[in-house]
């Protein structure tokens, strides 16, 4: 009974596979394959670029003597955002906001955040609801993520509240 279950070993010879010579390396292989970004991200990675050294060279502001005007800068990992002062240039502020590069902003005219349309409007609103002479605008932001033909916005969290004294942080270069 037990001859019908059992099989003879034949052994199968195995077919050599064909593995061809490597001709080219890997790295040229990525830049065969390698995109090109379009007009629109490039000029945005330079402006982003030029923002960023622009920050990371001058911590303080050179322009007043005030250490509570102008702006100063938080050292981030790699890079610094903007702590906008009262006094401050609205261009500056709203170049860093639209780049995602604002930590906060602390205004009692509103001036600092003339170029933001949007956020004016919203702490017009708040301002008209409470009373106060200092506030603060603290800005949470992931940044544009940067793709060969397109760039996916930002995405920013704006948190608006009122303030007896600007909140600087320690590690501040002078």
């Amino acid at each position: 009974m037990t001859k019908f279950f059992d099989k003879p070993f034949t052994p199968k010879v195995q077919k050599d596979i064909f593995i061809p010579p490597q001709v080219n390396t890997y790295k040229e292989s990525l830049g065969q394959h390698k995109q090109a970004y379009n007009h629109i991200t490039r000029a945005y990675i330079e402006n982003i670029h030029k923002i960023q050294t622009f920050l990371n060279q001058n911590p303080r502001s050179t322009n007043t003597k005030n250490p509570h005007e102008d702006y100063i800068t938080q050292h981030l990992q790699g890079y610094n955002k903007l702590i906008a002062q009262p006094g401050i240039n609205s261009n500056l502020v709203g170049t860093c906001y639209y780049y995602g590069l604002l930590n906060t902003v602390y205004t009692a005219t509103r001036d600092e955040i003339a170029t933001i349309p949007e956020l004016h409007k919203a702490f017009m609103h708040y301002k008209r609801i409470t009373k106060g002479t200092l506030f603060y605008i603290k800005f949470y932001s992931a940044p544009a993520e940067i793709l060969y033909d397109e760039i996916k916005p930002i995405i920013q969290v704006v948190k608006i509240g009122l303030t007896r004294e600007m909140i600087i942080p320690d590690k501040i270069e002078k």
